[in-house]
């Protein structure tokens, strides 16, 4: 056996874990969040075992990644580019792999209108100030909006990961009025952690990414399981005393004598 250092992705576990938080919001869709190559552990396969699971829409942030899921994923998934259009080569992609543009700002709609006019998502800013449309547009713009017949309309949640924090209330309440503008076309908020904030913030559809991989800090009741293994060789292990250092600019002093042991990672 080889003793570099080493990484088992374990997607029958991801797969898993989708299908407790889909078990969460059985009215609402369970999306999968795969952008960064799914967090890094592989979009390709990633996907796959999600589709094989029953999942049918994905987001991922550039339209690369798009097409690379599309082939993952089967002619009938839906995949949503969080990162929205952007002039040149990233436009013929979305055509092709039959990609659904999200469409953060006023610069996204123009470039969206006067070009593919495909299928596309319309994402409000409703309190992070990250990406989204402003959520106080008048009539005229928002029937301007509606023409476009947005498949989906969404925003991102600042602070899910603190389910008492006021943010949460202020953003639903603000995207409560999204909705509302739009009756007739989905609704997604939640993120992972949203996923945990109950119903109110399910909507139509969620959207979690980091959990599916057992990154978040799920309620008691949501068990999700360890989506990747690392492994790597022991060098040596020692016995530091009490009042020595360890690590790189001294950072950590040994209240007492410890064994250690170094990892070759």
């Amino acid at each position: 056996m080889s003793h570099m250092p080493r990484a088992t992705v374990l997607t029958g576990n991801i797969a898993d874990n989708w299908r407790t938080l889909d078990a969460l919001h059985p009215g609402a869709t369970t999306a999968a969040v795969v952008k960064a190559d799914a967090y890094g552990l592989g979009a390709a396969r990633v996907a796959r075992a999600l589709r094989i699971a029953g999942c049918q829409t994905f987001f991922v942030a550039y339209p690369e990644e798009g097409a690379i899921v599309r082939k993952a994923a089967g002619k009938a998934a839906r995949i949503f580019v969080l990162n929205g259009p952007m002039p040149g080569r990233d436009l013929a992609l979305y055509r092709e792999a039959n990609l659904t543009a999200v469409l953060s700002s006023e610069a996204h709609v123009l470039l969206w209108t006067n070009t593919v006019q495909g299928s596309c998502a319309l994402q409000f800013n409703t309190g992070m100030n990250r990406l989204g449309l402003p959520t106080d547009l008048g009539e005229k713009e928002l029937a301007g909006l509606r023409r476009l017949q947005p498949v989906l309309v969404m925003s991102h949640l600042a602070c899910a990961d603190e389910p008492d924090h006021p943010m949460n209330a202020h953003q639903r309440k603000a995207f409560n009025e999204v909705a509302d503008a739009f009756p007739d076309t989905p609704a997604s908020l939640a993120n992972s952690n949203g996923c945990y904030l109950g119903k109110k913030f399910a909507y139509d559809l969620t959207r979690p990414g980091l959990a599916l991989y057992g990154g978040t800090q799920p309620p008691a009741n949501v068990h999700l399981k360890t989506a990747v293994i690392l492994e790597a060789s022991i060098l040596t292990v020692f016995t530091g005393r009490a009042g020595e250092q360890v690590g790189y600019g001294a950072t950590h002093t040994l209240t007492e004598d410890r064994l250690l042991a170094t990892c070759s990672l």
